[in-house]
Protein backbone atom coordinates (compact mmCIF):
# COMPACT_ATOMS: atom_id res chain seq x y z
CA UNK A 1 0.00 0.00 0.00
CA UNK A 2 2.23 2.28 -1.31
CA UNK A 3 0.13 5.79 -1.02
CA UNK A 4 -1.39 4.99 2.02
CA UNK A 5 1.83 3.72 3.78
CA UNK A 6 3.36 7.27 2.54
CA UNK A 7 0.85 9.53 3.75
CA UNK A 8 0.51 8.09 7.13
CA UNK A 9 4.39 7.64 7.71
CA UNK A 10 4.28 11.61 6.52
CA UNK A 11 1.36 12.37 8.98
CA UNK A 12 3.83 10.54 11.97
CA UNK A 13 6.79 12.83 11.59
CA UNK A 14 4.35 15.83 11.52
CA UNK A 15 3.35 14.46 14.55
CA UNK A 16 6.10 13.32 16.20
CA UNK A 17 7.51 16.55 15.18
CA UNK A 18 5.02 18.40 16.86
CA UNK A 19 4.98 16.00 20.19
CA UNK A 20 8.43 16.79 20.62
CA UNK A 21 7.67 20.72 20.67
CA UNK A 22 5.09 20.20 23.03
CA UNK A 23 7.22 18.78 25.57
CA UNK A 24 9.95 21.02 25.38
CA UNK A 25 11.08 24.36 24.27
CA UNK A 26 13.92 24.76 21.41
CA UNK A 27 16.80 26.65 22.29
CA UNK A 28 17.70 26.92 18.47
CA UNK A 29 16.05 29.33 15.98
CA UNK A 30 12.88 28.84 13.51
CA UNK A 31 15.05 28.58 10.59
CA UNK A 32 17.64 25.88 12.33
CA UNK A 33 14.09 23.69 13.70
CA UNK A 34 12.56 23.90 10.39
CA UNK A 35 16.09 22.58 8.86
CA UNK A 36 16.67 19.99 11.07
CA UNK A 37 12.94 18.52 10.74
CA UNK A 38 13.86 19.07 6.73
CA UNK A 39 17.10 17.35 7.09
CA UNK A 40 14.91 14.53 9.46
CA UNK A 41 12.34 14.05 6.90
CA UNK A 42 14.68 13.50 3.93
CA UNK A 43 16.74 11.36 5.87
CA UNK A 44 14.21 9.07 6.97
CA UNK A 45 12.84 8.94 3.34
CA UNK A 46 16.28 8.09 1.95
CA UNK A 47 17.29 5.64 4.54
CA UNK A 48 14.00 3.96 4.30
CA UNK A 49 14.54 3.40 0.47
CA UNK A 50 17.41 1.89 0.60
CA UNK A 51 16.46 -0.58 3.45
CA UNK A 52 13.00 -1.55 2.28
CA UNK A 53 14.33 -4.26 0.00
CA UNK A 54 16.89 -5.71 2.78
CA UNK A 55 14.47 -5.58 5.49
CA UNK A 56 10.53 -4.94 4.03
CA UNK A 57 8.05 -2.21 5.11
CA UNK A 58 9.09 -1.84 8.85
CA UNK A 59 12.56 0.02 7.00
CA UNK A 60 9.75 3.32 7.81
CA UNK A 61 9.90 3.14 10.94
CA UNK A 62 13.72 2.14 11.59
CA UNK A 63 14.16 5.37 9.72
CA UNK A 64 12.52 7.13 12.60
CA UNK A 65 15.37 6.53 14.26
CA UNK A 66 16.51 10.30 12.59
CA UNK A 67 13.97 11.82 14.93
CA UNK A 68 16.29 11.28 18.02
CA UNK A 69 19.29 13.21 16.25
CA UNK A 70 16.74 16.45 16.17
CA UNK A 71 15.67 15.82 19.77
CA UNK A 72 19.53 15.88 20.39
CA UNK A 73 19.97 19.43 18.87
CA UNK A 74 17.04 20.83 19.67
CA UNK A 75 16.24 20.94 23.02
CA UNK A 76 18.41 21.52 25.96
CA UNK A 77 17.69 19.20 28.58
CA UNK A 78 19.52 15.96 29.48
CA UNK A 79 20.39 13.39 27.13
CA UNK A 80 18.86 10.63 28.22
CA UNK A 81 15.48 12.91 28.89
CA UNK A 82 15.14 13.40 25.44
CA UNK A 83 15.88 9.90 24.22
CA UNK A 84 13.70 8.72 26.40
CA UNK A 85 11.06 11.35 25.41
CA UNK A 86 12.19 10.40 22.10
CA UNK A 87 11.07 6.69 22.15
CA UNK A 88 8.16 7.21 24.62
CA UNK A 89 6.46 9.25 21.61
CA UNK A 90 7.19 7.20 18.84
CA UNK A 91 6.09 4.21 20.78
CA UNK A 92 2.95 5.98 21.17
CA UNK A 93 2.58 6.89 17.27
CA UNK A 94 3.39 3.64 16.11
CA UNK A 95 0.48 1.84 18.65
CA UNK A 96 -2.25 4.44 17.01
CA UNK A 97 -1.43 3.38 13.40
CA UNK A 98 -1.20 -0.23 14.44
CA UNK A 99 -4.65 0.21 16.06
CA UNK A 100 -6.10 1.98 13.14
CA UNK A 101 -5.03 -0.69 10.74
CA UNK A 102 -6.65 -3.50 13.11
CA UNK A 103 -9.85 -1.53 13.14
CA UNK A 104 -9.78 -0.79 9.48
CA UNK A 105 -9.42 -4.21 8.73
CA UNK A 106 -11.91 -5.58 11.27
CA UNK A 107 -14.65 -3.08 9.86
CA UNK A 108 -13.75 -3.87 6.31
CA UNK A 109 -14.31 -7.83 7.35
CA UNK A 110 -17.75 -7.10 8.43
CA UNK A 111 -18.33 -4.09 5.66
CA UNK A 112 -16.53 -4.38 2.47
CA UNK A 113 -17.74 -1.12 0.47
CA UNK A 114 -15.01 0.47 3.19
CA UNK A 115 -11.97 1.78 1.21
CA UNK A 116 -9.57 0.55 3.89
CA UNK A 117 -6.92 2.82 2.37
CA UNK A 118 -8.43 5.66 3.02
CA UNK A 119 -10.02 4.85 6.67
CA UNK A 120 -6.57 3.91 7.86
CA UNK A 121 -5.23 7.09 7.08
CA UNK A 122 -8.33 9.47 8.09
CA UNK A 123 -8.74 7.24 11.21
CA UNK A 124 -4.83 7.66 12.14
CA UNK A 125 -4.60 11.33 11.98
CA UNK A 126 -7.63 11.32 14.64
CA UNK A 127 -6.41 9.17 16.69
CA UNK A 128 -3.02 10.35 16.48
CA UNK A 129 -4.29 14.32 16.93
CA UNK A 130 -6.37 12.55 19.72
CA UNK A 131 -3.60 11.25 21.45
CA UNK A 132 -1.15 14.24 21.17
CA UNK A 133 -3.71 16.51 22.67
CA UNK A 134 -3.90 13.75 25.28
CA UNK A 135 -0.29 14.02 26.02
CA UNK A 136 -0.75 18.00 26.19
CA UNK A 137 -3.37 18.74 28.31
CA UNK A 138 -3.15 15.77 30.92
CA UNK A 139 -0.23 14.09 30.88
CA UNK A 140 2.79 16.42 30.01
CA UNK A 141 2.97 17.76 32.91
CA UNK A 142 2.81 14.33 34.80
CA UNK A 143 5.76 12.89 32.62
CA UNK A 144 7.47 15.93 32.83
CA UNK A 145 7.69 15.75 36.60
CA UNK A 146 8.70 12.34 36.85
CA UNK A 147 11.35 12.50 34.36
CA UNK A 148 12.86 15.57 36.45
CA UNK A 149 12.49 13.95 39.74
CA UNK A 150 14.11 10.50 38.76
CA UNK A 151 16.64 13.02 36.85
CA UNK A 152 20.00 11.15 38.36
CA UNK A 153 18.33 7.52 37.32
CA UNK A 154 16.91 7.53 33.58
CA UNK A 155 18.82 4.88 32.09
CA UNK A 156 16.49 2.34 33.19
CA UNK A 157 13.28 4.28 31.78
CA UNK A 158 15.38 4.93 28.43
CA UNK A 159 16.57 1.58 27.74
CA UNK A 160 13.36 0.16 28.18
CA UNK A 161 11.69 2.96 25.81
CA UNK A 162 14.04 2.47 23.37
CA UNK A 163 13.85 -1.70 23.65
CA UNK A 164 9.95 -1.39 23.57
CA UNK A 165 9.98 0.60 20.65
CA UNK A 166 12.66 -1.72 18.59
CA UNK A 167 10.49 -4.98 20.00
CA UNK A 168 7.46 -3.04 18.99
CA UNK A 169 8.31 -2.45 15.00
CA UNK A 170 9.57 -5.61 14.69
CA UNK A 171 6.49 -7.44 16.06
CA UNK A 172 3.98 -5.41 14.24
CA UNK A 173 3.51 -4.18 10.70
CA UNK A 174 1.41 -0.97 10.90
CA UNK A 175 2.53 -0.73 7.11
CA UNK A 176 0.90 -3.91 6.17
CA UNK A 177 -1.56 -5.55 3.16
CA UNK A 178 -5.10 -5.44 3.78
CA UNK A 179 -5.69 -9.64 4.65
CA UNK A 180 -7.07 -9.55 7.84
CA UNK A 181 -4.99 -10.33 10.53
CA UNK A 182 -5.52 -13.73 12.05
CA UNK A 183 -7.39 -13.86 15.80
CA UNK A 184 -3.87 -14.65 17.73
CA UNK A 185 -2.66 -10.63 16.16
CA UNK A 186 -5.68 -9.37 17.81
CA UNK A 187 -4.89 -11.05 21.07
CA UNK A 188 -0.66 -9.80 20.16
CA UNK A 189 -2.10 -6.82 19.75
CA UNK A 190 -4.26 -5.94 23.05
CA UNK A 191 -1.65 -7.50 24.87
CA UNK A 192 2.04 -6.02 23.75
CA UNK A 193 0.31 -2.22 24.87
CA UNK A 194 -0.68 -4.07 28.34
CA UNK A 195 2.92 -5.74 28.95
CA UNK A 196 4.29 -2.10 27.85
CA UNK A 197 2.21 -0.19 30.16
CA UNK A 198 3.31 -2.38 33.16
CA UNK A 199 7.07 -2.23 31.95
CA UNK A 200 6.95 1.21 32.34
CA UNK A 201 5.22 1.49 35.35
CA UNK A 202 7.61 -1.38 36.28
CA UNK A 203 10.71 0.77 35.76
CA UNK A 204 9.32 3.84 37.18
CA UNK A 205 8.71 1.89 40.51
CA UNK A 206 12.21 0.36 39.79
CA UNK A 207 13.48 4.29 39.79
CA UNK A 208 11.89 5.17 42.75
CA UNK A 209 13.22 2.03 44.70
CA UNK A 210 17.23 3.40 43.46
CA UNK A 211 16.53 6.84 44.56
CA UNK A 212 15.34 5.76 47.80
CA UNK A 213 17.84 3.62 47.99
CA UNK A 214 20.43 6.35 47.30
CA UNK A 215 18.78 8.73 49.76
CA UNK A 216 18.99 6.20 52.72
CA UNK A 217 22.81 6.10 51.98
CA UNK A 218 23.37 9.88 51.52
CA UNK A 219 21.21 9.97 54.76
CA UNK A 220 23.12 7.16 56.51
CA UNK A 221 26.73 8.73 55.22
CA UNK A 222 25.10 12.54 56.94
CA UNK A 223 24.26 10.74 60.19
CA UNK A 224 27.34 8.83 60.52
CA UNK A 225 29.45 12.30 59.80
CA UNK A 226 27.47 14.21 62.37
CA UNK A 227 28.01 11.29 65.08
CA UNK A 228 31.71 11.27 64.34
CA UNK A 229 31.75 14.92 65.02
CA UNK A 230 29.68 14.63 68.21
CA UNK A 231 32.24 11.65 69.41
CA UNK A 232 35.18 14.39 68.27
CA UNK A 233 33.56 17.50 69.90
CA UNK A 234 33.18 14.81 73.70
CA UNK A 235 36.40 14.10 73.33
CA UNK A 236 37.88 17.33 73.10
CA UNK A 237 35.44 18.13 75.76
CA UNK A 238 36.76 15.89 77.83
CA UNK A 239 40.38 16.53 77.50
CA UNK A 240 39.50 20.26 78.48
CA UNK A 241 37.62 19.04 81.32
CA UNK A 242 40.64 16.92 82.96
CA UNK A 243 42.88 19.57 82.14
Amino acid sequence: MPDAASAAGFAMLCFSAGMAHLFYRSRRRWWQTVLAWTLCFLASGAIEVLLRPIIGSCSGQLAGFTSAFVYLYLFDVPVKQRLFTCFFGNTILYLTALLSRFTVLLIHGFWSGVRPKVAFVALYVVLAGAAVFLLFRHLRTAILERLAQFEEHLGILTGFSFLGYVLLILLFDAWGGWDGPLPGEYLLMLLYPALLTCGYGLSFVTMAAVRDTALAQVQVRELTDQTRQAEQYYVTLSNHIQE
